[in-house]
């Protein structure tokens, strides 16, 4: 939920930051014309990072802002 993650290893916990924790770095951008495309971006970086230990696997978060 908003406040807790649950684990099967470790049970319940409270995330750092309400709604969850995210790494600052890397951070991958994509520019839409009209909000219809599909997304596509390259994380290997991050998928690298996972698999070579330097990073916890929070799986990815799809955040969407909208320019005026």
């Amino acid at each position: 939920n908003w406040f807790q993650a649950a684990s099967s290893s470790a049970g319940i916990t409270n995330w750092t930051s309400a709604g969850g924790d995210y790494h600052a770095l890397p951070r991958f951008t994509a520019s839409f014309d009209d909000g219809t495309e599909n997304i596509d971006l390259d994380v290997s970086e991050l998928v690298e990072q996972w698999i070579d230990g330097r990073k916890e696997n929070y799986g990815f978060g799809v955040f969407f802002h909208v320019l005026d």
